[in-house]
């Protein structure tokens, strides 16, 4: 072989290489397992709890059936998703509604919208839509579901209508929070977590709160972490993983967050060290 076909050997194989690790950060399914011990007056079996994030309308395989397969195979009692289901330039948003109708069949299904639900122009035909699969879209109302005889209780919260520290949304956080069980909460922007002085989410007192929405920060640099967010800009800290609140409630409670990292992209088309996430939570009594 000469130099030049072996320069041109070599250099096709790099390029092969980045398509293929490019094509892979985008839809090599990544699951993440988090433990969350929980106190109980009885005995009750582990509540495993999938979460998912930020679709964008994106498929995993005809009729997403490699993400209906891997969440079938993680077994949830309870699966719930935190908004950007759909894209603010989704025209056909049947395959994400089927697929919503798909993992409902898997576990109950809790599902809050983001900003992008918005941005597609409204709402009440992406409803109607997920009506004819049985479903609707959680919108400030606390749901509660009884598993081994143990209260799950849900608030589904929708921000751009009870913003943090609005009057409607402390009624609802003070209604889940005189509640008996495990109380968790759907949300979408992680950063109103703890970057809200009073208005955090983490003065409130819950067990779990679910969010999405950074995107794991897009590209995820080693010894760096997440390079940007949409809330946060560059350098974000609530992008991935599990957050401890700062406040210590009356109860001894510490509310806690979990961020997925989402499955899909948006404005920015392409993931580095990041790949699509699933997030699942075994909850456990101690």
């Amino acid at each position: 072989m000469t130099h030049k076909y072996c320069k041109h050997f070599i250099i096709t194989v790099v390029i092969a290489f980045l398509v293929v690790f490019l094509f892979l950060q985008n839809n090599w399914l990544q699951t993440s397992r988090f433990s969350y011990s929980f106190k109980s007056d009885s005995a009750a079996p582990d509540i495993r709890i999938v979460h998912l994030s930020d679709l964008h309308s994106k498929l995993f395989g005809r009729n997403n059936r490699r993400l209906i397969a891997r969440v079938a195979s993680l077994d949830p009692h309870i699966i719930v998703a935190t908004g950007d289901w759909v894209d603010q330039n989704t025209k056909d948003s049947s395959d994400a509604a089927k697929t919503l109708g798909e993992l409902n069949k898997l576990a109950p299904v809790f599902y809050s919208p983001g900003n992008h639900e918005y941005w597609r122009g409204g709402l009440q035909d992406w409803q109607e839509e997920l009506a004819g699969y049985g479903l609707h879209m959680m919108q400030n109302e606390i749901e509660t579901i009884h598993i081994g005889g143990i209260d799950i209780n849900i608030l589904g919260l929708d921000e751009a209508i009870a913003a943090p520290g609005s009057d409607e949304s402390n009624e609802l956080f003070e209604t889940l929070a005189e509640k008996s069980g495990v109380n968790i909460v759907l949300a979408h922007y992680p950063e109103n977590f703890a970057t809200l002085g009073e208005d955090s989410y983490e003065n409130r007192e819950f067990n779990l709160l679910f969010a999405g929405h950074a995107h794991g920060g897009q590209i995820i640099l080693p010894f760096i972490g997440g390079l940007i967010s949409p809330g946060e800009g560059f350098d974000p800290f609530y992008y991935k993983g599990l957050h401890d609140g700062s406040k210590i409630h009356p109860s001894g409670n510490v509310s806690r967050m979990i961020i997925s990292r989402g499955l899909g992209n948006s404005i920015i088309p392409q993931r580095l060290f990041n790949r699509p996430e699933i997030v699942v939570v075994e909850m456990v009594t101690g």
